[in-house]
């Protein structure tokens, strides 16, 4: 049975968390810090996190390519919705991790 697909009239802003060396030659293999599977499962199901290029490792999870993964923030403004996709993007740390800090202006 197909998803249901829903829209809501606020802003969202989603931040992409970028491996060491991406985009020529991304450095994979790095431990996601602050990632469990219970958090995981949570923030996939809120749409709070994205995975792109997140590998399960025997210990955890690990960079698996390039975009690694955007951190999706919604509010009543574009600040608060920028304001929340920052505050999860802080959550989720990787040796050489990147992201641009200038997402939905200055």
């Amino acid at each position: 049975m197909p998803s249901q697909v829903r829209f809501k009239p606020d802003p969202a802003v989603v931040v992409i968390a970028a491996a060491e060396g991406y985009p020529d030659q991304p450095k994979k293999g790095a431990e996601i810090q602050c990632l469990t599977s219970s958090s995981w499962d949570k923030w996939i199901q809120t749409g709070e996190i994205f995975s792109a290029g997140i590998k399960k490792s025997s210990t955890g999870f690990e960079v698996g390519g390039g975009r690694v993964f955007g951190a999706m923030g919604q509010g009543a403004s574009l600040r608060e919705a920028k304001e929340k996709a920052y505050e999860r993007l802080s959550k989720i740390t990787f040796a050489g991790m990147h992201f641009r800090k200038d997402i939905a202006g200055s």
